[in-house]
């Protein structure tokens, strides 16, 4: 029979010695930056790490969330080939940059 131990953690918060929490999603490779800083007690001891969890928690639910729409990852892609519907062309033209047709097509072209 198996043991059961402790589930595994959803998230993970570190300290990296630059002055602010660093967490990490399980799904993810790297740590990414909360933007909260680490106060520190007369010890040198770190006192705000639950605020680092929660600002996780925050953002694994919101992770979870984004995807429980259950779009496969075709579906999500499927806009990005279209020239008309594209985010990434709109975000372009609202930069002031308008890309041709050809140089979009051309592009999707390497990725297929």
């Amino acid at each position: 029979m198996a043991r059961m131990g402790r589930p595994p953690k959803e998230w993970s918060v570190i300290d990296r010695g630059t002055g602010v929490w660093y967490y990490r999603l399980r799904f993810w490779r790297d740590y990414e930056s909360t933007g909260i800083k680490i106060k520190r007690n007369s010890k040198g001891q770190a006192t705000n790490r639950s605020d680092a969890n929660h600002y996780a928690a925050e953002q694994y639910q919101r992770a979870i969330l984004y995807n429980k729409r259950g779009l496969t990852l075709r579906e999500f892609l499927d806009p990005y080939f279209v020239w008309d519907r594209c985010p990434h062309v709109k975000q372009l033209v609202a930069d002031g940059n308008v890309p041709t047709e050809w140089h979009t097509q051309s592009s999707w072209d390497c990725l297929l």
